[in-house]
């Protein structure tokens, strides 16, 4: 019943800006409901998750869509270590589960503490499945000056 009165004080004043908030309300209930069975969605979703949306914009966009915990997201912290004299292997050193962004184990307090404060280089890589779609990225990380962390994408799916 609210909902209807409220529908109706929407169309009678034409309140723009409960119109837009109610527009959003009803895209991202969209967007949810059509998650299980739409491929593009799946993967629009897992690309949210590592940054590789295809543009800041579409990223940004999807930012108001919960993250739930729908996506398997798994992690592998890997370390390098000297086979040979010129070669190098990594060696995994954690491994684990994460919700909703995995990305987040690379810049978060936590993994800054657990996962850099005694290397100088590591390589984490990412994982997110969603039925049968799955995302994976590798990143490279340096202690950079200050203890600061120097991260880049060295590839994704």
């Amino acid at each position: 019943m609210r909902l209807v009165r409220f529908l109706r004080s929407i169309v009678r004043t034409d309140d723009l800006s409960a119109a837009m908030v109610l527009g959003l309300i009803l895209a991202i209930a969209v967007w949810l409901v059509l998650l299980p069975v739409n491929r593009s969605i799946q993967q629009a979703t897992l690309m949210r998750f590592h940054l590789q949306s295809p543009s800041f914009l579409a990223w940004c966009g999807l930012q108001v869509v919960p993250a739930m915990y729908n996506m398997e997201n798994r992690y592998w912290l890997n370390e390098p270590i000297r086979v040979g004299d010129d070669e190098i292997s990594m060696r995994c050193v954690e491994a684990g589960t994460t919700n909703h962004f995995p990305t987040r184990m690379l810049t978060s307090f936590d993994a800054r503490y657990r996962f850099y404060r005694e290397r100088n280089q590591a390589e984490v890589l990412l994982e997110s499945r969603f039925q049968d779609q799955v995302l994976a990225t590798r990143w490279h990380v340096e202690k950079g000056p200050d203890n600061s962390l120097v991260i880049r994408r060295v590839w994704g799916d």
